[in-house]
């Protein structure tokens, strides 16, 4: 507890030194950005034989985002799924409109979450990856906090997480 106190205050002060700075949203095309993630990503997800699953709806509506944040979330979320798969799987993304709040997901076939890591994932500096940095959850946590987003990530039935943010409020 007391070395999470510690990382917690350290943080503190690497974000005033560092701020991040409130979001000047503007409307966004999700299904643009996520076609173009999918280019950006396409070289190394064909390297480690990870299949991209991405049909966009033929709409969806713009949503208010700072565009190179959100790339960013996105950026982080897409690698740790394939980073947790590591070869020959599959990312599915999809969009929806269910109720009145557009919603992202992503999931992948990797192993899941395991239990000790549950309730520490977007804990600054905790990794359970061999060269992790722990920053890249910490840091998307962040970016959607201030956006005004909820989200989550979870173990899906069968294997593999899912990483859902609904955009709006709630």
């Amino acid at each position: 507890m007391t070395r999470l106190l510690h990382l917690n205050s350290f943080m503190n002060a690497l974000a005033d030194v560092v701020r991040i700075p409130p979001p000047e949203r503007r409307p966004c095309d999700l299904r643009e950005l996520l076609g173009d993630m999918a280019l950006l990503l396409r070289p190394e997800l064909e390297r480690r034989g990870i299949e991209l699953v991405w049909t966009p709806p033929r709409s969806f509506p713009l949503v208010d985002v700072v565009k190179n944040q959100i790339e960013q979330v996105l950026v982080n979320v897409l690698r740790n799924s394939f980073e947790a798969i590591g070869r020959d799987g599959r990312i599915t993304v999809w969009l929806s409109n269910a109720g009145r709040r557009p919603c992202l997901a992503i999931r992948d076939t990797g192993p899941g979450i395991v239990a000790e890591a549950r309730d520490h994932l977007f804990t600054p500096f905790f990794t359970t990856k061999p060269r992790g940095q722990g920053i890249g959850l910490t840091l998307t946590r962040v970016v959607l906090t201030q956006h005004g987003f909820d989200f989550d990530l979870r173990n899906v039935e069968g294997g593999g997480t899912e990483f859902r943010i609904r955009f709006g409020a709630p």
